[in-house]
């Protein structure tokens, strides 16, 4: 749904677009471990939270 708003103390407007419904998704595809570490490491602010090893350090204690 497209509804148009106005701000009357500015004058300016915008338009908010909501779907009719929630949307959700899932990712049922990840990359192999040691090709998504080394795309990690190449990141100018790529982390070791990031990284394979600590995604299954989390999930060890039930982080999904």
């Amino acid at each position: 749904m497209i509804e148009p708003t106005a701000h009357q103390e500015t004058g300016a407007s915008r338009t908010e677009i909501r779907p009719p419904m929630p949307i959700a998704f899932t990712v049922d595809h990840a990359p192999p471990a040691p090709e998504w570490d080394a795309f990690v490491a190449a990141q100018k602010h790529g982390h070791l939270l990031q990284t394979s090893r600590w995604g299954a350090l989390k999930a060890a204690f039930g982080w999904r």
